[in-house]
Order: structure tokens, then sequence, then C-alpha cells
């Protein structure tokens, strides 16, 4: 999967254009329906990212309107919920899943409402999958549903998808989109929170930006070198933010000692972004917005900071890293080259999360008011 990502384009410039389009599409949709007034920055930036996705995964978009787009962001955030709950016990003490009647499952942990959104987006998935099965050209594989199918068929495979083919390429397709769009449209959202409480950062990074690029374009990957401070205040954001605050879920091979403790084998293990994240021994002010952390001190960027681990460690980290950073850089240097992101007047935004929410900090929902720039 990483292969053909990587084939695609994945954090090389020839993706810049795709997502490029879509930063254009969603500043003037900010532009049309936002400005002037306090907007909660609602599902037109999951539908941009989204978008990314579906074009590298099966060369399609939607409009921010679409009704499959809508529904599909509805079922996602409405499984999100329910994972940051009480069904995250399940992921910590997968034997709960075999010892407990379906009706306790499905009152207290809503399994069934996750089974059902599953079925549905793997339907969806489905169609896709038979359309590229029907359109295949060997020659001229268009992305990576084409690359998988001709993967598979290299391996001998029949001409027609098993249902654990079906699960696989589902399955495939549901991670993709759940890893790659609900992190970094959560993390473009932390961003432009940041900006408004931060104006005088905000500032800093306008300036920066009004020296490099041109009004009459967006910024591209070539003016990175020369935005660095950009840079730092978006890593700024993933470290003050910790999505993840606690990883994914990991589990031992074999039995180990670490730091005094024996850890049997098969046991599940998580690894605490966020107190790393924030602890005095790497942070000169772990609890401040301070894109300096970044910076070394003749200003050039430091992004390998001991400590510093949004995208996870080792062979197992992120996919998508690669991408996740392009999409974060090209989408916020676009919004904040458009706007001035403020507090609406008269209120006080804050960067508190849910103590409630065990898997994802999401920030709380808030209105900003967005000021045209150019």
């Amino acid at each position: 999967m990483l292969r053909h990502l990587r084939d695609l384009g994945m954090g090389k410039t020839a993706l810049e254009g795709s997502i490029q389009q879509e930063a254009e599409m969603l500043v003037d949709h900010l532009d049309k329906t936002c400005v002037g007034k306090p907007a909660v920055m609602d599902h037109f930036i999951n539908c941009a990212v989204v978008n990314v996705i579906w074009q590298m995964l099966a060369s399609k978009r939607y409009d921010i309107d679409d009704k499959l787009m809508l529904r599909y962001s509805g079922m996602i955030e409405e499984d999100i919920a329910i994972m940051q709950g009480r069904v995250f016990l399940i992921d910590v003490f997968p034997w709960l899943a075999t010892i407990l009647p379906s009706f306790i499952l499905n009152k207290f942990f809503k399994v069934d409402v996750l089974c059902r959104n599953r079925d549905e987006i793997q339907s969806m998935f489905k169609e896709v999958i038979d359309d590229h099965m029907a359109t295949l050209d060997p020659n001229n594989p268009r992305d990576v549903i084409d690359q998988l199918l001709l993967e598979r068929a290299h391996r001998g495979a029949s001409d027609y998808l098993t249902p654990e083919d079906e699960l696989d390429f589902t399955s495939i397709m549901g991670d993709m989109f759940v890893a790659g769009s609900e992190t970094t449209s959560s993390t473009l959202r932390w961003m432009i929170l940041y900006m408004a409480i931060n104006p005088e950062i905000q500032a800093k990074v306008h300036e920066h930006l009004d020296a490099v690029v041109p009004t009459d374009r967006l910024p591209s990957l070539t003016d990175r070198n020369q935005l660095q401070y950009v840079d730092a205040m978006l890593l700024e954001v993933m470290r003050l933010s910790s999505l993840a605050p606690i990883g994914l879920m990991h589990s031992t091979t074999a039995e180990v000692t670490f730091e005094g403790f024996d850890i049997p084998k098969g046991t599940s293990v998580l690894a605490c972004a966020e107190m790393c994240h924030r602890d005095p021994v790497y942070w000169k002010h772990p609890d401040k917005f301070y894109p300096e952390h970044f910076l070394d001190d003749e200003g050039k960027l430091d992004g390998k900071k001991e400590g510093f681990l949004p995208f996870s460690l080792g062979r197992r980290q992120c996919l998508g890293e690669s991408l996740a950073r392009m999409e974060l850089y090209l989408f916020s240097t676009a919004i904040l080259q458009r706007f001035t992101i403020e507090p609406p007047k008269g209120v006080t935004l804050s960067t508190e999360t849910d103590p409630s929410q065990m898997v994802f900090n999401f920030p709380k929902p808030y209105e900003v008011l967005l000021k045209k720039r150019i």
C-alpha cells in the first residue's frame, strides 16, 4: 500500500496540484459563506481533505453539498463519537467482546450502530471497486484501487472478487479514509483555533506569507523552504493539540522487561504521546503555543525533536505522514493567505478538550470570524 501511494505521488510534488485544487475550492467556499460573521468550521473542511484521498484511491471527488459525502461524513462522525466512549474498553480488553451478550454490547457500547455504519460504508466502497473491476486497463492504472487489482492479478487470483477479497479491499479503503481524513481535518481546526487565540503569531505567519508568496497565486511547496516559521507553527499545533494522545493500540510479540516492569506476551500497549509533548525536559514552554520550539538559533526549521511523536515512531508509524504534512501545509497556507482569523466579538475561545474523550483530542465546537485579506 505504501509503495502504491508513493508511486501515485504521496509526499511528492506530483500530488500538489490535487491538494491545491481542493484548497482553492475550500477558501472560495469560506469566502462565500463564512466571511464577516461568526462561523463554525464545519464538514466542508472534511470534504476537502477526503477528496484528496478519494482522488488517490479511486480517481473521484465530490462537491461540498453532495448527499453521499454528507452521509459519509455523518457516519464517520457518529462512529468516532462512539469510539471515544465506552467501546474503547473493548479495544483494551478484547476478551470482553467474547463474553458479553449482544444486548449489552449494543445498549452500552453501541456496537450495532458501528456495524450498521460499517456495512453501509463498505457497500459504498464495493460499488467503486466493482466499477474499477469493470473498467480496469492493465496498461494504464488510474489510482490505488487499480494498482491493488493488478497486484492481486499478478499473484494469480481469480477474475472475480471473493468475499475475503472484498473485505480486504473495503477494509483498506476504510482505514485510509478514517485515518487520513478526520485526523487532518481536525488538525486544521486546531490550527484555525490557535491562530484566533494567538493573533501575534498569526500576524507573523501573515508577514512571512506576504513576503514570499504573490497574492495572485496560492502558496506552493516550492515556497516552503522560505516559510519555515509557518511549518514551525504547524508542528507546534500538532504538539499542543496531541490529536492522538495515547497513540494507537500495539501489542507485545514476546515477554519483555521494560523499566523494571515484566510485560507478558500479547499485552495491549499504549504510548502516551501527550505526556511527551508536555514534558518540560523536552520543551522550553511546554504549555504555551510557541513555534520557536521547532526553530534553531538561526531561525531554521528543526522538526525532528526528541519527545515529538504526533505520527508515532518506528516501522509501524503513520502510513500517511508525508501526505498529512503536505495537506496541513497547503491547506493552512491557503486559508491564512486569504483570511485573518479572529474570535467573535465578546467571545473568549478555549483550547480545553473534553476529558471524556479517550482516543482523540478534538477541539470543542467553536465559532470564529474570518476577515478577507486579499
